[in-house]
């Protein structure tokens, strides 16, 4: 549920996990920090940063216009004009022909919802930490019911305080999304935990300039091996050309361009991350090692 450098048919298991959790931060020139959410661009809730709490973020007034965008303080944190890129972010997450189980952290108007749906998933735990939007979360879920055997599991929190009730090496893909945070180290470690053998992330990065785009990746490569990423894990990212409105807030007024919020160039950032099976340490050795000298030992009792 970002704009720049930016959270199936059986029953609903709804969960419900609140806490406060301080975030990691990196260093990026335009970027600023937050003691409530972390790290994420100067022009992202620039107001909402300096008072804005946690707790005030998951009961804020989340509104959906037109079926056009959805504003949170007076910020547009997501739009249809952003399908296109979106679409690319989850093709990325699943390849043609997989039936994943999949994690996704911010729901927002539920655009990457319906793409990975129509992809294609054996279940999707969808993270989401604003009230509002859990409330249009957990109808469309019921909509999707009646057309996907997908099985979705809403649970409603900040991911940093879901995540750690999740099994690791559960998940196939996760897609990483929420507002206003960046893709941040503690995130990206628990990812990898997360994900299978083989399992993929992807994280919404997007840029106006292009002429950014090379220091943006180079920066986000660097914070993917600070949370244990390898260097074979991490490939190039793919780019993606679109336009959406400015970041015009309270000026909205109708589905863009319009005077007040014209478009302008976007460039998406797709990530090809994907874990390989972990090489065994010595400390794995010695520990299997000793598992085995304890098993022939019982047997030779």
């Amino acid at each position: 549920m970002a704009r720049v450098l930016k959270q199936c048919s059986s029953s609903v298991a709804f969960l419900v996990l609140i806490g406060v959790v301080s975030h990691a931060t990196t260093e990026w020139p335009n970027d600023v920090s937050n003691i409530n959410f972390g790290h994420t661009n100067s022009s992202h809730m620039s107001l909402a940063h300096s008072d804005v709490s946690r707790h005030d973020f998951m009961k804020a007034k989340a509104t959906q216009k037109d079926d056009y965008v959805l504003l949170m303080f007076d910020e547009i944190v997501m739009a249809r004009d952003e399908e296109g890129g979106i679409e690319q972010y989850v093709n990325a997450l699943i390849p043609e022909g997989n039936n994943p189980r999949l994690l996704e952290i911010g729901f927002g108007m539920g655009i990457s919802a319906d793409f990975i749906h129509k992809r294609g998933c054996a279940s999707h735990t969808i993270i989401e930490a604003n009230a509002d939007v859990m409330k249009t979360l957990v109808d469309w879920r019921i909509k999707r019911a009646e057309s996907s055997n997908c099985l979705v599991t809403p649970i409603f929190g900040f991911w940093e305080d879901a995540v750690s009730q999740l099994g690791a090496n559960t998940y196939d893909g996760i897609m990483y999304d929420p507002h206003p945070s960046t893709a941040t180290v503690p995130f990206l470690k628990e990812a990898r935990r997360l994900l299978r053998p083989g399992g993929r992330v992807v994280f919404f990065l997007s840029v106006y300039d292009n002429r950014t785009v090379a220091a943006t990746w180079r920066h986000t490569n660097r914070t993917l091996r600070k949370a244990g990423w390898h260097d074979d894990e991490i490939g190039k990212p793919k780019l993606f050309h679109g336009e959406v409105m400015a970041d015009c807030g309270h000026k909205y007024t109708k589905p863009g361009p319009t005077e007040e919020c014209p478009f302008r160039p976007l460039t998406y950032i797709i990530p090809d991350v994907k874990k390989k099976k972990d090489v065994p340490t010595l400390a794995d050795h010695d520990t299997a090692t000793e598992a085995w000298s304890d098993t022939r030992a019982q047997s030779e009792l």
